[in-house]
């Protein structure tokens, strides 16, 4: 489910924001280049401000910060469908992008690696397949964008992301302690006073 969260901030990712590019610089009149300065533009402001996004992750811990991320990535892409300016296109991109493949990334990534230690390299293996997946993602997002146009395939996008990330927090919890658990579904060997009490 951490991999599942991971896939939904598919608009945030280079691939995820490639299919649309032709139907957004001919909806804002802007050129490849201009459109190529936007997305740079973005990701320059992302990039600044992620180095925060862990330490916040570590002090409220994973699930309560992809709480409050989900409704600012659902609502980025959700106004996607509504930009008519090259600055909100900006905006709304390093919010897909900050929100989406930054933010719930770390929050996927540290639950992951707070459930696992003897497995934790295969499950590694397993986020970075699910990361790559979004790379098949364009084929059928291309076929909604003909079938139905670019602004209505960004609302559905929208609706996916809010309705998956409320699946995954259902599912998600930040430590097995909280669940008298160690990583790896071991249990927490009883203390010789609960086996006294059990009798």
């Amino acid at each position: 489910f951490a991999g599942f969260a991971i896939i939904l901030s598919f608009p945030g990712c280079s691939f995820g924001i490639a299919f649309f590019l032709p139907s957004l610089s001919s909806a804002l009149a802007l050129s490849h280049t201009e459109i190529a300065l936007v997305w740079g533009g973005g990701i320059l402001v992302v990039a600044a401000m992620l180095p925060v996004v862990g330490h916040v992750v570590d002090r409220h811990g994973p699930w309560r910060v992809l709480l409050a991320t989900t409704v600012p990535l659902t609502a980025c892409c959700f106004l996607m469908s509504q930009v008519t300016s090259w600055w909100a296109l900006m905006a709304l991109l390093a919010g897909l992008r900050f929100f989406g493949v930054g933010t719930t990334y770390v929050c996927a990534t540290k639950m992951a690696s707070s459930w696992f230690v003897r497995k934790r390299g295969r499950v590694s293996v397993l986020i970075i397949t699910l990361f790559y997946i979004q790379c098949f993602l364009p084929v059928p997002v291309h076929a909604m964008i003909l079938r139905y146009g670019w602004r209505d395939s960004y609302r559905v996008l929208s609706g996916i992301i809010l309705g998956g990330l409320a699946v995954v927090l259902l599912v998600v919890r930040d430590r097995p302690a909280a669940f008298g658990l160690f990583p790896d579904g071991d249990a927490v060997p009883a203390s010789p006073v609960m086996e006294e009490d059990r009798h």
